[in-house]
């Protein structure tokens, strides 16, 4: 149904573009004015269709080629439609070298072979490509440290390391997310659901005071001590931890809590502060969690040591969104207002 619909836009584009009636096939030109209107739209995937019809058929248009291949292999990397990008921009490299915005298209296609395939092989042959024909040498850096960390076995193990040892070395904005790529997400809300669907943590006001509260089914079951006006709550992959947040309305001070339900109902208290915001998000082997104070994005481990900034330039405000990629080198944040997630890629310091 979703594919008819974007079908039946395509078609509208089209016309509204200027497509003659008489004729059962577009102009090339009209076909391409009319990709650029719907991406400068923000409507990715009508343009996307547009461009392939253009690639599929039109192949004597050959005036706007790179142009072509560099918007959709670039709307492809933004919708995170990663193995489809990277024939395009593969293309793109290839064919045409001296394309004026080629660095971009390098870029993403590192983007893709370090972080998404783990594709050392292919990595340093971009990356030494990239370095003959652009050379930029803060991209270089950063694209040697990343591909020192994948060489070394690190990324996947980056969760191993401790909190202190760990930060944000990457950013770029996304229209989309995978909740397969990112299975542990948050949201700001007074409940939440456990991974097997058959336990629910909501929160519930209880004797004059709010709390949070442990369901199964339409039951409930207990109540978590210490959860005194307990929010957010999060449960970890595995289901063993839950992690909220607790607002202090008498010092003002927001507390991270976290409660390891095989020891029992009972959260203690890893993290507390003016200006901590709601949201938190735990990583996918439950080891370290994520929150937001004073604006800036911290990590700390689960058992409250050694609490982290993890990029001191990055400013957050009113996250209503937060994701854990399951390899633990990723985070995904959606701010109050904003168009398109921030996804932050996290390495060794």
């Amino acid at each position: 149904m979703k594919r008819i619909c974007i079908l039946v836009s395509v078609v509208c584009v089209l016309c509204v573009s200027g497509c003659d009636f008489k004729n059962t096939q577009p102009t090339p030109e009209s076909v391409f004015n009319a990709a650029n209107t719907a991406m400068l739209k923000g409507e990715d995937q009508i343009a996307v269709e547009l461009y392939y019809k253009l690639l599929k058929n039109y192949p004597t248009f050959k005036r706007y080629k790179p142009e072509i291949l560099s918007r959709l292999g670039n709307l492809l990397y933004k919708t995170e439609v990663y193995e489809e990008a990277e024939k395009i921009l593969q293309i793109l490299v290839s064919k045409y070298p001296r394309y004026k915005d080629i660095d971009k298209a390098y870029e993403e296609l590192l983007y893709i072979y370090v972080e998404e395939n783990k594709d050392k092989a292919k990595a340093k042959i971009i990356r030494d490509a990239y370095a003959r024909k652009i050379g930029n040498p803060t991209a270089l850096t950063d694209i040697d440290r990343t591909i020192a960390l994948m060489t070394e076995g690190k990324m996947a193990e980056l969760l191993s390391l401790d909190a202190s040892m760990i930060c944000i070395n990457g950013m770029r904005s996304s229209s989309v997310f995978d909740p397969n790529v990112f299975p542990v997400k948050n949201y700001i809300k007074k409940e939440a659901v456990d991974y097997s669907g058959e336990t629910t943590v909501i929160r519930m006001k209880q004797k004059g005071a709010y709390g949070l509260f442990i369901k199964k089914g339409n039951a409930v079951v207990a109540r978590i001590k210490n959860s005194k006006n307990g929010y957010a709550p999060q449960w970890s992959w595995d289901g063993k931890f839950l992690v909220f947040t607790a607002m202090n309305w008498e010092t003002r001070e927001r507390s991270v809590k976290v409660c390891n339900l095989e020891k029992g109902l009972y959260a203690e208290s890893i993290f507390s502060g003016k200006n901590v915001e709601p949201i938190t998000s735990i990583s996918a082997d439950a080891s370290k969690i994520i929150f937001v104070y004073a604006g800036k994005p911290w990590i700390i481990n689960r058992d409250g040591t050694n609490r982290t900034l993890l990029d001191k330039k990055i400013k957050i405000k009113n996250p209503e969104f937060i994701a854990w990629a399951k390899t633990g080198d990723k985070i995904v944040f959606f701010e109050e207002n904003a168009s398109e997630y921030m996804v932050y890629s996290l390495g060794k310091k």
